[in-house]
C-alpha cells in the first residue's frame, strides 16, 4: 500500500511540474522619477530544468520584437527607451523573474509580461499582463530657516508629507 501511494505521489508531483505558470501583479504603481519592480515567479515542465533559458519582458499586451523592455541575453533587442534602466532583481534559474526598472517616465506606463524561451519548440508567455501606472513625482521641497532658538534650528519644510517626515528624522537626530 505504501509503495502505491508513494507511486501516486510521485506521478502527481511530475505532473503538476510538467506546467507553465507565472505569478506576477494585476497592477503595480510607481512616482515618475523612481524606480519599480513588477515581482515574478514562474514554473515550466521539469524536463528543462537545466536548460540554458532567456527571459523576455514585453511593454504591451501583444507579443512584438518591437516591445521588448528587457531582454536577458541581447539587450540590443530592447526598445531605446529601457536601454540601461532595466533588470532582473533575481535569477531566472531561481524561477524569478522580477523586472526592475529605473527613471519611471510617463511613456512606461501600460501593459507588462513576461516570456521564458528555452529552444525554438518551449518558450512561453505569461499572462495576465501586469499594468504599470505611473504617477505624478513629488513636488519639491524647500526648506526655509527661521534661525536659532535655544541652540536648535527652527525650520519650516513644504512638500512631500513621506519626504518630510524623512527629513524632519534626521533633523532631530544631529
Amino acid at each position: 500500500m505504501i509503495g502505491k501511494s508513494y507511486f501516486l505521489l510521485s506521478l502527481l508531483q511530475v505532473g503538476l511540474s510538467q506546467e507553465w505558470k507565472g505569478d506576477t501583479p494585476r497592477e503595480v504603481t510607481a512616482q515618475e522619477g523612481s524606480c519599480v519592480q513588477i515581482p515574478c515567479h514562474y514554473s515550466y515542465p521539469s524536463h528543462l530544468e537545466n536548460q540554458p533559458r532567456v527571459g523576455v519582458w514585453f511593454n504591451n499586451e501583444e507579443w512584438r520584437t518591437s516591445s521588448t523592455a528587457f531582454h536577458s541575453k541581447d539587450h540590443s533587442h530592447e526598445l531605446p527607451r529601457f536601454h540601461h534602466r532595466t533588470r532582473l532583481s533575481g535569477d531566472l534559474k531561481d524561477s524569478d523573474c522580477s523586472l526592475i526598472i529605473n527613471n519611471i517616465t510617463r511613456e512606461d506606463a501600460g501593459s507588462y509580461y513576461f516570456r521564458i524561451e528555452f529552444d525554438s519548440r518551449n518558450r512561453y508567455s505569461y499572462y495576465p499582463v501586469t499594468q504599470l501606472h505611473v504617477s505624478d513625482a513629488p513636488r519639491n521641497l524647500s526648506i526655509t530657516s527661521l534661525g536659532m532658538i535655544n541652540g536648535s534650528s527652527i525650520n519650516i519644510i513644504e512638500g512631500n508629507s513621506a519626504m518630510h517626515h524623512r527629513i524632519s528624522h534626521l533633523l532631530r537626530l544631529k
